[in-house]
């Protein structure tokens, strides 16, 4: 294998075996990355690779081109999910004529009752994070 076939897949996801048998799996990264720039064991090495999952080096192991017998691209699929934000509308205590009543407890923009058969209501979702908002909490 080639320095240049190897870097193809930095930033990929993949699992490597080492000559001594040891699998790794996870990002490929090259040593001496700008992000990894404050660690020492991952900045310093020349010509070095290593693998994370998350923000973590897998097994605590650095590696030269040379010590890898195999490597191969993993794909992964990712499940879209589409999360409902949920949320609740915190009325204001103290405000001026003219100010908003309440705000959005998750993205904090104020909002007015609205009057719906002569009741004031907030509505049942955040017009500006589109946050769901709990049902006990949007009348007045």
């Amino acid at each position: 294998m080639t320095r240049y076939e190897l870097e193809r897949h930095l930033g990929k996801y993949v699992e490597i075996v080492l000559f001594d048998g040891t699998v790794i799996e996870g990002i490929l990264h090259k040593t001496s990355e700008k992000a990894f720039e404050n660690d020492a064991n991952l900045s310093i090495p020349k010509l070095r690779y290593f693998c994370t999952c998350g923000d973590k080096v897998v097994s605590n192991c650095v590696f030269r081109l040379s010590h890898i017998k195999k490597i191969s691209r993993i794909k992964i699929k990712l499940k879209v999910v589409d999360e409902v934000k949920l949320s609740k509308w915190v009325k204001k205590e103290v405000r001026k004529v003219g100010e908003a009543e309440a705000y959005c407890l998750t993205c904090g923009r104020e909002v007015v009752y609205q009057v719906i058969n002569n009741r004031y209501q907030f509505e049942n979702y955040c017009p500006h994070c589109g946050a769901k908002m709990d049902k006990e909490e949007n009348n007045a």
